[in-house]
C-alpha cells in the first residue's frame, strides 16, 4: 500500500480577507495539506470555520509591517528547513517562495504565482516614483538583490501555476519560464450564488442605501479605488459603497479623499458628510460579503493590469453585473453583455466610470445580471479541484 504523501502549503502572510488568502485555504483543504505562513492575522479568515482541518504553522508570529518586517519575514523563510523537512510536497505562494532553499532533492515543489513580484519588474518605475528621495538609493540596491534572488528561486521550482493568461505572459517575459500552467482561481458557487432577498438584506443592513454600486477591492493605488471615489464625487445621484479592511495600505488616504474620518471600525456604515452618496463599510462577519454583493446594482473592478480579478467571478456568481477596465485578467473573466461591461478605452478611468454609470440604466444592469451565473462555470470550485488534483498526481 502506498504511503500518503504529506503536503505543506507555504504562503507568505495571511494578513487580510483577500482572494489569494481564501484560495490558499481552499487549496490546502483540497490537498489535505498543512499551512505554513509567517503570520496569521486575526483580521484574516478563520480557516477552521471554512472547513480547514490541518495544522497551521507560524514562522514569524511577531511579524510587523514595513521594510524591516519584510526583511525579517524573508529571513525566516530562508531558515525554514525544519518546517519543511517532514513533507513530501511543498506548495509555495507569493514571497514564501524564499523557503525553497530549505528543500532537499527528494521533495517536490510547486509555486502558485497569484502575481509575480511586480514591484521588481513591470511596476518597478511606479513603485520607485513613490519612494522619498532619501530612501531611493537604498530602495534601488535592495530591489536589485531581491530581483536576483527571486529569479534564482523561480528557476528552482519544479512546477509553476498562474491564475491567468495575462500572468502567464508576465512569467515568461520577466521570469524566463515558458512552462507555467494556467489554473484559474475558483469561486465557491455553494457560497456565492444569485439570491436577492431585499427584506432579509434590509434586516441585516438597515442603513445601506436602497440602490448602490460596490467596490470591494483592497484599498491600494494599484486597485485604483481612488479613481472610483473621484468618479462618484461627480455622480451625486448614484451611491457608492466601498468595503475596506483594517490592514488596507491606503485606507486612511482613501477615506480622507471621500471626506470620511479614518477609522478601523467594523460593522458600521460610514457616510461622507460632503459627499453623502459615498459610504465606507468594514465587515464584522465575512460571510455577509455575499449579501452585499447580491444586492448591489453592479460591482466595479478596475485594478491596473489585474493578474486575475476574483471580484469579477464572485460578483457574477452572485448574479451581479461588473464594470471593469479592459486590461489584464479581466479580459478573460468579463464577457461583455453576459456578466459585465468594459469602460471605454478612449477615456481616462474616472471619466469612463462616469460615462458607463450615467449611460447604463438599472434595467440594463439587471438584464446582464440574469446571465451572470452561467458565465463562470469554468471557474467553479469543482472544476478547480479536478484540475489541481490532476496536476499534483502527475
Amino acid at each position: 500500500m502506498k504511503t500518503k504523501k504529506k503536503i505543506l502549503l507555504f504562503h507568505d502572510i495571511f494578513l487580510m480577507k483577500g482572494g489569494a488568502e481564501r484560495m490558499n485555504i481552499e487549496i490546502a483543504k483540497i490537498l489535505d495539506a498543512d499551512i505554513a505562513t509567517a503570520y496569521w492575522s486575526p483580521d484574516c479568515y478563520d480557516a477552521k470555520s471554512m472547513g480547514f482541518q490541518g495544522k497551521i504553522i507560524q514562522v514569524d508570529p511577531n511579524f510587523k509591517k514595513g521594510g524591516l518586517g519584510f526583511l525579517k519575514m524573508k529571513w525566516r523563510f530562508f531558515h525554514s528547513k525544519k518546517t519543511l523537512k517532514d513533507y513530501d510536497i511543498v506548495f509555495f505562494s507569493n514571497e514564501a517562495i524564499s523557503a525553497i532553499w530549505g528543500l532537499s532533492k527528494h521533495q517536490k515543489s510547486f509555486y502558485y504565482a497569484h502575481s509575480i513580484s511586480r514591484h521588481l519588474f513591470d511596476l518597478y518605475d511606479e513603485y520607485l516614483a513613490k519612494v522619498s528621495k532619501i530612501r531611493k538609493i537604498p530602495y534601488i540596491i535592495l530591489a536589485f538583490f531581491l530581483k536576483k534572488l527571486y529569479l534564482a528561486e523561480i528557476k528552482k521550482v519544479d512546477t509553476i501555476f498562474v491564475n491567468s493568461k495575462a500572468n502567464q505572459k508576465r512569467v515568461e517575459k520577466w521570469l524566463g519560464r515558458n512552462d507555467a500552467k494556467i489554473l484559474y482561481p475558483p469561486v465557491d458557487t455553494d457560497k456565492f450564488f444569485p439570491k436577492k432577498d431585499n427584506a432579509i438584506f434590509r434586516n441585516i443592513f438597515p442603513d445601506f442605501p436602497e440602490s448602490y454600486f460596490l467596490s470591494f477591492s483592497r484599498l491600494t493605488f494599484a486597485k485604483r479605488v481612488d479613481e472610483i471615489i473621484k468618479a462618484f464625487k461627480n455622480l451625486p445621484s448614484k451611491n457608492l459603497v466601498v468595503l475596506f479592511g483594517a490592514e488596507d495600505s491606503q485606507r486612511e488616504k482613501f477615506m480622507q479623499l471621500a471626506k470620511i474620518k479614518p477609522t478601523k471600525q467594523k460593522g458600521k456604515l460610514l457616510q461622507s458628510e460632503k459627499y453623502p452618496n459615498i459610504f465606507f463599510y468594514s465587515l464584522k462577519d465575512n460571510n455577509l460579503l455575499v449579501d452585499i454583493i447580491q444586492n448591489a446594482t453592479a460591482s466595479i473592478a478596475i485594478s491596473k493590469n489585474e493578474d486575475f480579478g476574483m471580484i469579477t467571478i464572485e460578483s457574477a456568481a452572485c448574479g451581479t453585473s461588473v464594470i471593469a477596465v479592459n486590461e489584464g485578467g479581466y479580459k478573460e473573466t468579463i464577457k461583455v453583455g453576459k456578466n459585465g461591461l468594459f469602460l471605454p478605452e478612449n477615456l481616462p478611468i474616472q471619466e469612463g466610470i462616469e460615462k458607463v454609470i450615467l449611460e447604463t440604466s438599472n434595467e440594463e444592469f439587471s438584464n446582464i445580471a440574469k446571465n451572470c451565473n452561467k458565465s463562470i462555470e469554468e471557474f467553479s470550485l469543482k472544476n478547480f479541484e479536478k484540475k489541481l488534483r490532476g496536476f499534483i498526481k502527475n
